[in-house]
């Protein structure tokens, strides 16, 4: 429809294509990015007892501009300031 349009979306140079309607290509930003997932399990069942969402503020982490992408940690200096 004119009003909803389909958006492709390629992750491979073109080979093939996804098609998404533009509402689900909306960015909603979390209030966290990380969980921590609390977990019982036996040998027949692994059941989720609670999640909890934690979002990490520092450090910053420090990107990488050869690999063009973060690091997975940060590094300080000896003030311990990224």
């Amino acid at each position: 429809t004119k009003s909803n349009p389909n958006y492709g979306v390629t992750f491979n140079d073109g080979r093939s294509v996804y098609w998404f309607q533009k509402d689900d290509l909306d960015f909603l930003k979390p209030e966290y990015n990380y969980e921590v997932w609390f977990v019982v399990r036996n040998r027949f069942e692994k059941r989720v007892k609670k999640r909890k969402p934690f979002r990490v503020i520092w450090p910053r982490c420090t990107y990488d501009s050869v690999n063009d992408r973060y690091f997975p940690y940060a590094m300080l200096d000896n003030e311990g300031s990224p």
